[in-house]
C-alpha cells in the first residue's frame, strides 16, 4: 500500500509546473494542485507489491487466567496443596495469506506426476535425464509447463516439437522431481530463476499461451518480495483467528521447620496448545506448543535438612525435557514411541553431542539424499535401511499444502532427555566450648545421576 500521505509539491521534477517560465507573481504558481487530481489509494504497478487488508470487525485479543487451589493440613507442621491453573488467550490476530500458492483445484499436481513419468520414461528410452514429452513410450504432454517454459499453447503441446528448450534437462527442475522426495512447490514459487511464478519470462509466456493470469494464486499482481522465495503472500488478511490454551496441575508437600526437620516437595504438569493454520484452504488446528515457547510437561523438586551433629541438605530437580517437533515427516520402521523412547543424548568419539541413535541418524541422511534420475530414487549415500525419518511426501503421495499432514504425521512432537540435577551439602558441626564450634561441609554441585529414559511420543493429527 502506498500509505497515507500523498505529495503535492509543485517541481519540475514532478512535471507539474505547467508553461515555463514561471514567475512568482503568476497566480498559478501559488497554488498547490487540487487533491481530487490524485488517486488515492494507489498501487504501484509492480508484481512485487503487496496488499494488506484487516477484517472490519477485528477484536483485540484478551487472556482469560483460571486458578482454582485446595489445601489441606496433615499435621500440625505438613500441608498438601494441589492448584489447577489454566490460560485461555482468545481471538489472537492472524495474518491469512490470501495468495497461497494452488496446485491441487488447477491440475498442477497431476501434471507435476505426469512430469515425473516422462523422466524415468526418457531415461529408459535412452533419450537422457530430460522430462520433456519426447514422444517415447510412456511419456504425456505437459500444456502447463510447455505453457511457462515455451510459450506453447495447449493445443500445440501435443508435439514433441515444442519441448526443445533447456528447462527441461535443467538439473534444478530435475531435482524437483525426485521420486522420494517430489517437490512441486519448487517450480510452483516466486523464485527468479526458477519458479513459475517469479521468473517474470515464465510469466508472460504462460499469459501469452492463454495461461490465466491467476493459475497459480488469486492475486497475480500482487505477490510480495520476490528476494525470498519462501514469501510469497503478497496478498493479507488480518483477522481474529488465532488463540491459545493452557492446563496446569500443580502438587505441593511441606513441612515447616521442626524438631530441627523440614521440607518441601512439588510436582507439576503442564500442558499448551496454540491454534496454527497450515494453509488458507485447511481448517485451523489445535497443535501442542514446543521448542522454547512450549511447556515442559513434568517437573519435580524438594529440600531436605537433616539435624544433629551431621545434617544433610539439598535441591533437586528432576522435569521431562524439552518438547521436540521433527514436523511433518514420515516413520519408516519405527512408531512414534519408538522415536521417543530412542531419544537420549549421545556423544560421539569426536565430542559432538546427538540426541538419536546412530542409525537413525544416518539413515535418515540417506531418506533426504534424493535422486530423481537414479533407478531407486536415492543419491551416492545409498537407499536406507531399517528405521528412519523420510520426507512427507514421497512416491504415492505429494503434500499439496505445505506441512499439513496430506502425507506425512503434520507434527511429530516427542519429549527430549529429561533433566536430573542434584545439588548437595553434608555439614558436621562440632561444639568446641561455649559459643565456639566447628564445621566441616562439604558441597556437590550440578551432579547429575545416570539418564534413564522416559521418552513419550505425541502424534498430532
Amino acid at each position: 500500500n502506498q500509505g497515507i500521505q500523498v505529495n503535492l509539491n509543485r517541481d519540475n521534477a514532478n512535471g507539474n509546473l505547467g508553461p515555463l517560465p514561471l514567475l512568482l507573481r503568476n497566480t498559478s504558481a501559488l497554488t498547490l494542485p487540487s487533491a481530487p487530481s490524485v488517486t488515492y489509494p494507489q498501487l504501484a504497478s509492480t508484481v512485487t507489491n503487496t496488499v494488506n487488508l484487516f477484517d472490519s470487525n477485528l477484536q483485540m485479543p484478551y487472556t482469560q487466567s483460571y486458578t482454582v487451589g485446595w489445601q489441606r493440613k496433615l499435621g500440625r507442621d505438613t500441608a498438601f496443596e494441589l492448584r489447577y491453573v489454566g490460560s485461555r488467550h482468545r481471538q489472537d490476530w492472524e495474518t491469512v495469506n490470501i495468495n497461497e500458492i494452488n496446485i491441487k483445484t488447477n491440475g498442477f499436481v497431476d501434471e507435476f506426476r505426469k512430469a515425473q513419468a516422462n523422466l524415468q520414461a526418457n531415461i529408459a528410452a535412452g533419450r537422457g535425464n530430460t522430462f520433456a514429452y519426447t514422444g517415447a513410450a510412456g511419456t504425456s504432454p505437459l500444456p502447463t509447463f510447455a505453457a511457462f517454459f515455451e510459450r506453447v499453447p495447449a493445443s500445440q503441446a501435443n508435439d514433441p516439437t515444442k519441448y526443445a528448450g533447456t528447462q527441461w534437462t535443467n538439473s534444478t527442475n530435475l531435482g524437483f522431481l525426485a521420486a522420494m522426495n517430489p517437490n512441486p512447490f519448487g517450480f510452483a514459487s516466486i523464485n527468479t530463476t526458477t519458479g513459475l511464478i517469479g521468473n517474470s519470462t515464465f510469466r508472460n509466456n504462460a499469459v501469452a499461451a492463454g495461461v490465466p493470469a491467476n493459475y497459480f494464486v488469486a492475486n497475480p499482481d500482487a505477490i510480495g518480495s520476490t528476494a525470498n522465495p519462501a514469501n510469497f503472500s503478497g496478498a493479507n488478511l488480518t483477522t481474529n483467528s488465532g488463540g491459545t490454551h493452557a492446563n496446569s496441575v500443580q502438587i505441593e508437600l511441606r513441612k515447616r521447620l521442626s524438631r530441627g526437620f523440614q521440607f518441601s516437595t512439588s510436582y507439576s504438569w503442564a500442558n499448551a496448545w496454540v491454534l496454527q493454520r497450515y494453509g488458507f484452504q485447511k481448517p485451523l488446528e489445535d497443535i501442542q506448543q514446543t521448542g522454547q515457547t512450549g511447556n515442559v510437561q513434568h517437573a519435580s523438586g524438594w529440600k531436605d535438612a537433616l539435624i544433629g551433629g551431621w545434617s544433610l541438605d539439598g535441591v533437586a530437580r528432576i522435569q521431562t525435557g524439552e518438547q521436540l517437533d521433527f514436523g511433518d515427516v514420515r516413520l519408516v520402521g519405527m512408531s512414534v514411541d519408538d522415536l521417543a523412547k530412542a531419544i537420549d543424548l549421545r556423544v560421539a568419539s569426536n565430542g559432538q553431542v546427538f540426541i538419536l541413535p546412530d542409525d537413525i541418524l544416518q539413515n535418515t541422511v540417506k531418506a533426504f539424499n534424493v535422486s530423481a534420475t537414479a533407478a531407486n530414487g536415492y543419491g551416492a549415500l545409498g537407499a536406507p535401511t531399517g528405521r528412519y525419518i523420510a520426507p512427507a511426501n514421497g512416491p504415492d503421495c505429494i503434500e499439496t499444502s505445505p506441512s499439513y499432514g496430506d502425507c506425512g504425521l503434520r507434527s511429530v512432537v516427542v519429549n527430549g532427555p529429561r533433566l536430573i540435577r542434584f545439588d548437595l551439602a553434608a555439614v558436621k558441626r562440632v561444639k568446641i566450648r561455649g559459643s565456639w564450634s566447628a564445621e566441616f561441609k562439604v558441597e556437590m554441585l550440578n551432579n547429575r545421576l545416570p539418564r534413564v529414559n522416559v521418552g513419550r511420543g505425541r502424534l498430532i493429527a
